[in-house]
């Protein structure tokens, strides 16, 4: 991770990373949210910037760019676990594992951090929670990227990922859960270090068994489609400000987001609107390289 990073020792001795939690309340009972702060200890910046991760992935997904970010320019980074994952609450009923609980959270998140500098970052299910968040008049963000999301999700995609989410969560053979995570992450384009990393960010041990780190909950509402429908975000899209900077990133092989769908998002916002393309990579570009780093890095500026 370091070679991809380019950060030298000594900037990395800048970065604070510490761990946080948020008491956040839901339809039925009040739970936690966890996230990690990074912040640099001698040349703080005036931009927070909020980074959530995808359906089951964590805050540790952010690690490298959050990092990068923190050392090289001084950001305050905020990069939430959504309930149900990472160190975050478990609900108990699975029907709140939904789009207007996780914007709830986010939005009580973004509330406690008192800035006016605020910059959000979202992958796939982050970036759909920045979209809603977006789409009320009055959202605090000064630019946002959505990774590898955009107006329009095809129902293969989404039957794809409710094929395998929330099922086959718990092993006791290593390699074999290695294997299978290999199958899953695959499309992003990993291999070695990069896969390493997921596979031990992804994972947590219990007793002699080895488990993904959420809750296989988080899958209920998948379980509930019988007949499976194409996703249209356009009307949040379509109600977000157009001057709002947006950065959209596509992974040229992703079945969520085509290059049709970003053409579409970006009539009459092309003053505001860029998209990245990383090449050999599909659903979703991890951001893990540094030439995603670097774009991220000098659209923020």
């Amino acid at each position: 991770m370091e070679k991809v990073s380019q950060i030298t020792p000594s900037e990395r001795q800048q970065v604070l990373r510490v761990q946080k939690k948020l008491l956040c309340k839901g339809n039925k009972s009040w739970h936690h949210m966890a996230y990690t702060e990074w912040t640099n200890t001698v040349s703080p910046s005036t931009k927070t910037i909020v980074m959530v991760h995808g359906l089951t992935s964590n805050s540790k997904s952010f690690d490298v760019l959050a990092e990068y970010l923190t050392a090289k320019l001084g950001h305050k980074c905020i990069c939430p676990d959504v309930v149900g994952r990472g160190n975050s609450s478990w609900l108990a009923d699975p029907l709140e594992y939904n789009y207007e609980r996780y914007v709830a959270d986010i939005a009580t998140l973004i509330s406690s951090l008192h800035t006016e500098e605020l910059y959000y970052v979202g992958t796939s299910m982050g970036g759909i929670i920045g979209m809603f968040l977006s789409a009320c008049p009055g959202v605090p963000f000064k630019k946002m990227v959505i990774n590898d999301i955009g107006s329009f999700v095809p129902k293969e995609a989404l039957e794809r990922i409710g094929n395998y989410v929330g099922k086959n969560m718990v092993w006791e053979d290593h390699q074999k859960l290695k294997e299978y995570v290999d199958t899953i992450y695959k499309p992003f384009g990993l291999s070695g270090d990069a896969m390493e990393y997921i596979f031990s960010a992804y994972t947590v041990h219990e007793s002699d068994l080895i488990r993904f780190h959420y809750d296989p909950k988080i899958a209920y509402i998948f379980s509930q489609n019988k007949e499976w429908k194409d996703l249209d975000l356009s009307p949040f899209w379509n109600n977000i400000d157009k001057g709002l900077p947006v950065l959209i990133i596509h992974g040229i092989n992703s079945d969520i987001l085509s290059a049709e769908t970003i053409s579409k998002m970006k009539e009459g916002r092309e003053e505001t609107t860029e998209s990245f393309t990383v090449e050999n990579v599909g659903h979703a570009p991890m951001l893990f390289d540094l030439i995603e780093v670097e774009r991220i890095t000098a659209f923020l500026q």
